[in-house]
């Protein structure tokens, strides 16, 4: 059975011989029952792009509880960090301020620790890049979606 989806109702796009524009659902999830009942969390979600005539999909599997209410928040390293020269001093300021782990619940602390720190200093160093390229993809979405748009660009 098909999954369903969220996200805009077509996956690709083109102007067609004749010069007319058409807008598509080509790609699909698809589950079995079983498959459904190990997955029952799954979604997919249909998504922009900017430069192609084929939108990504993105099939999620399962969340747990505490991510899909918003209670667990993941830290992501962002390479764009290493070109700032703050960066190594953030670190070394963060992981020195505590005393050394001795136990892995130590360890976990610290590392936790870290993680806040590093992302109280990406956010008053590069500002909230994240909710800028979350705004961006709106509008691209909103641009896209427009009816009377007659092309992919």
């Amino acid at each position: 059975m098909d999954i369903g989806f969220k996200g805009r109702f077509w996956t690709f796009e083109k102007r067609v011989s004749g010069g007319s524009f058409t807008r598509v659902r080509l790609d699909r999830a698809l589950g079995s029952t079983d498959w459904c009942s190990l997955f029952p969390f799954a979604s997919l979600t249909h998504y922009t792009s900017a430069s192609s005539d084929h939108g990504p999909i993105h099939l999620e599997l399962n969340k747990s509880d505490e991510m899909r209410t918003g209670k667990s928040r993941v830290f992501h390293y962002e390479v764009a960090w290493e070109t700032h020269e703050g960066l190594k001093e953030e670190i070394l300021a963060s992981w020195s301020s505590a005393e050394a782990a001795e136990r892995i619940a130590d360890l976990k602390e610290k590392l936790y620790n870290l993680s806040k720190s590093i992302g109280g200093w990406d956010r008053r160093t590069f500002g909230s890049v994240r909710k800028e390229m979350k705004t961006l993809k709106q509008k691209l979405e909103k641009f896209r979606n427009e009816p009377g748009r007659m092309g992919p660009s």
